[in-house]
């Protein structure tokens, strides 16, 4: 099985990090591990939406 890695930039540092996309499903926020900026809960859910969607065009579970 592969892994997904979603790389992210934080809008307010500009510090990219990365997150597995399957562990992002399960996570109730998601924040810059350097500043704590959060990613706003609306686009937490549309950010869901596409892992979900990337992981099953590419089979990932």
């Amino acid at each position: 099985m592969s892994v997904i890695t979603v790389e992210l930039i934080c809008p307010d540092c500009k510090k990219k990090f990365n997150l597995n996309a399957a562990e992002a499903l399960e996570k109730i926020t998601i924040s810059c591990p350097d500043c704590q900026c959060y990613l706003p809960e609306d686009e937490l859910k549309d950010f869901k939406i596409a892992v979900k969607h990337m992981l099953q065009v590419n089979q990932v579970h």
